[in-house]
């Protein structure tokens, strides 16, 4: 008779709550499910908790419609749902989840004749872009937006056809790439090394020299005197710079690859390009690139202007 008795308050309380389309504005007494949501709950949080003394209701809303809700691993409806517990634990484990999206999961606490009302807006997962041009550094635009430069991995873009331009001196490259959702697309492009440097400039020819004016006859200088021995030539002292001591770039490039936590192509990559520019001896390249600990600090140092 009990148990009859909470599904019958359970289908009242479904009835009483109004089911209506989506909005971003949540309808009073609702809340965000990632403002109450839990990510764990420990033993301790169990034990303080204590048990159910009366039962305790969740309705959830979730978007899109198609999205399964699963409580406590049961699936128990799809773009809305109401779960009733009765006893046991407050805390139940929720997770709700749709193809194409991001999922939500963690842990909600029930009181006792408390309706907790939550809704969920699922987010599209997104796909990631890498682009490689070795040997040079091209600058990148997605959609017409800035994006870094390469080697570079673009995250979290939205599924679907993207615009990718790509551009180092003269060379320039762009294309429509579609992008998948979950998924990472690796695009090499070869660029010549002799197209990306700047064209020198044509010289400039002296102008002729202006015909000189007839001077008049100088008077007849003396006789020199006696000529004096000439000087002792100065011997210049030559200021070497200290700064200038060859880094051990082997050592520094395999760290700066190593930081960037990607694959092996995109590894050598770097550590390619690292080693051009520490033989070169450029320093503060060479103090960056030692320094570096993830793929943001790899393009602050491919940043860096070069320094002889």
């Amino acid at each position: 008779m009990r148990i009859v008795k909470q599904v019958i308050l359970g289908f009242l309380v479904v009835a009483l709550v109004p089911i209506v389309g989506w909005t971003d504005t949540l309808q009073p007494g609702e809340q965000a499910i990632q403002n109450c949501i839990l990510k764990s709950v420990s033993s301790l949080d169990r034990r303080r908790a204590g048990r159910l003394r009366a039962p305790a209701y969740l309705f959830v809303t979730a978007e899109p419609a198609w999205a399964k809700i699963f409580i406590d691993g049961r699936k128990v409806g799809k773009g809305t749902a109401m779960f009733t517990r009765s006893k046991g634990s407050p805390f139940v484990r929720i997770r709700i989840t749709a193809p194409d999206h991001q999922a939500i999961q963690g842990w909600l606490r029930l009181k006792p004749k408390i309706v907790l009302k939550v809704r969920a807006k699922l987010h599209r997962r997104g796909g990631n872009l890498t682009l490689l041009t070795p040997p040079a550094h091209a600058k990148v635009k997605i959609d017409g937006i800035y994006s870094g430069v390469t080697p570079v991995t673009i995250s979290n873009l939205d599924p679907g056809p993207h615009k990718v331009e790509m551009s180092a001196g003269a060379w320039q490259w762009q294309a429509m790439l579609q992008v998948k959702a979950g998924q990472t697309q690796v695009l090499s492009m070869n660029v010549p090394s002799g197209i990306v440097r700047p064209a020198q400039p044509a010289p400039v020819a002296s102008p002729a020299p202006a015909a000189s004016e007839p001077r008049a006859v100088e008077a007849a200088k003396p006789a020199p005197g006696p000529q004096q021995p000439p000087a002792p030539p100065v011997k210049k002292t030559v200021k070497v710079d200290m700064t200038k001591r060859r880094p051990n770039c082997k050592l520094i490039c395999a760290h700066y690859a190593d930081a960037s936590h990607a694959s092996k192509a995109v590894r050598q990559v770097l550590k390619s390009a690292c080693m051009d520019r520490c033989n070169a001896l450029d320093l503060p390249f060479s103090v960056c690139a030692w320094k570096a600990k993830s793929m943001s600090d790899i393009q602050k140092c491919q940043s860096m202007p070069a320094s002889r």
